[in-house]
């Protein structure tokens, strides 16, 4: 799927396929609490790098 990379994109993609923060930074290599602070918007937006790792562990291709 292609998708817009936003806070609430990673969020719903993420429990739409059953993940929750700790299963997703396993796959990504990122901590939870980093997830946890990229869906909440409190960091400045990722880098490219960030983002399509996060795509490539939920199986997506996120654009910005």
């Amino acid at each position: 799927f292609l998708v817009e990379y936003t806070p609430v994109s990673l969020r719903i993609i993420r429990e739409g396929l059953g993940l929750n923060r700790y299963e997703l930074a396993a796959l990504s290599g990122m901590s939870a609490s980093y997830l946890e602070d990229l869906e909440r918007g409190e960091r400045v937006r990722p880098s490219l790098e960030i983002i399509a790792k996060l795509g490539e562990s939920l199986n997506v291709i996120f654009f910005t």
